[in-house]
């Protein structure tokens, strides 16, 4: 990996477990979460995505997903919140809970358009 594709990737998906450079597949079923502000989720989005702040994910996730083995992705600005997000919700029970990183590394990562 060259050094400019390094520090992209590391700007972008610091709080990810790994650094993720291909595109994934996503299941056929999933739940796609933004857990920013309401102004960011408007100012940008994931196609597909539904807006559940990090901070009120606790409160909202079962209308959203009732079961706890559902596919959510999870992503905001930096994955700093959505790492937030994923522990709230791995607290809770629910077992398949990926952090996609920041918007845009998520978009790259799983090629959804980023919707403006």
């Amino acid at each position: 990996m060259n050094v400019r594709k390094w520090l992209g990737c590391l700007l972008g998906s610091v709080f990810l477990a790994g650094c993720r450079t291909e595109t994934m597949a996503l299941p056929e079923k999933y739940l796609l979460l933004d857990v920013r502000t309401r102004e960011e989720y408007d100012s940008g989005h994931l196609k597909g995505a539904v807006l559940i702040p990090h901070n009120t994910i606790r409160d909202q996730i079962t209308n959203m997903a009732p079961n706890k083995e559902a596919n959510i992705f999870l992503y905001c600005r930096s994955g700093h919140r959505a790492s937030i997000a994923q522990q709230t919700l791995k607290a809770i029970g629910y077992t398949q809970v990926i952090n996609l990183g920041g918007v845009s590394a998520a978009s790259q990562n799983t090629q959804l358009p980023i919707i403006r």
